[in-house]
């Protein structure tokens, strides 16, 4: 038996974790198997996770943190203090106690945004808040790696499925809104929760360490990906052939343009 804490108890991630669980966990034979998991959570934004008793688990998952917000100047410190202060005092206090692991839930967005083809030996380059406050942590857990408290690193690409949060909320939304689109195709990397989940447990019961960058088997195609939603939704779409000239010459100025359309994905 493994028995987990979550910290960052509305998470997303976490959340649909603890259900992946509980849902297999409905099976006799997990529950009577000495495999089993048992999930416990503890919210950060409210400090609770200073006052745990890290004693009692055997791994811990950091998956609260700042993200999915407008960055303006001054917000360093805020990105600091749950980004890096937070996971490292966690990793001291988890260490200390005896815990056997711990999983810390980075970002694709410590590669920036400039580089578009991940291999392993592309060397992080964030130009966010978010990516660099979570590459200093990356820095400082593996420096704690060690047999008896082993480190994992996880950096997915956008993360899809129900209910989801970020750039993927926005692709739903303009999918459900627009029906016309340039004909232009790419290859992003993207991973479903349900593969993410799936990929975390994994981790967790070969007690792994190192850096991990899952993905979904295929690589998508945004505009395939919209046309696939909004058939769902019943609604048809208009590709306008002729114009992926004009898009790629619009990416290399606007940002948001690039992130949708262009190439983007892991090895």
């Amino acid at each position: 038996m493994k028995k987990i804490l979550i910290v960052g108890a509305n998470s997303y991630i976490g959340n649909a974790f603890e259900k992946y669980i509980m849902n297999k966990c409905t099976d006799q034979e997990v529950i009577q198997s000495k495999d089993e998991i048992i999930i416990e959570k503890v919210q950060a934004s409210n400090g609770d996770w200073k006052y745990v008793n890290y004693e009692q688990y055997d791994v811990i998952i950091i998956l609260a943190a700042i993200v999915h917000q407008k960055e303006k100047s001054g917000m360093e410190e805020i990105y600091r203090q749950v980004n890096y202060n937070m996971p490292i005092e966690i990793a001291a206090k988890a260490k200390k106690a005896g815990v056997k692991q711990l999983i810390f839930m980075s970002t694709a967005a410590v590669y920036g945004s400039v580089v578009t083809h991940i291999t392993k030996d592309t060397v992080p380059n964030p130009d966010t808040l978010y990516g660099k406050s979570k590459l200093e942590a990356e820095y400082k857990l593996k420096e704690m790696d060690t047999e008896e408290f082993r480190v994992a690193i996880i950096r997915p690409p956008m993360v899809y499925g129900e209910g989801c949060k970020g750039n993927y909320t926005r692709l739903v939304k303009l999918a459900t809104y627009n029906p016309i689109y340039p004909k232009i195709h790419n290859k992003r990397s993207m991973i479903s929760i349900d593969r993410l989940c799936d990929y975390m447990e994994e981790i967790i019961r070969n007690s792994s360490s190192g850096t991990f960058l899952p993905q979904d088997e295929e690589y998508t195609d945004t505009i395939m990906m919209i046309k696939s939603i909004r058939e769902a939704q019943g609604k048809r779409t208009v590709l306008v052939p002729g114009t992926a000239w004009l898009v790629r010459l619009v990416m290399e100025h606007v940002g948001v343009v690039g992130k949708m359309f262009g190439d983007w994905w892991y090895e």
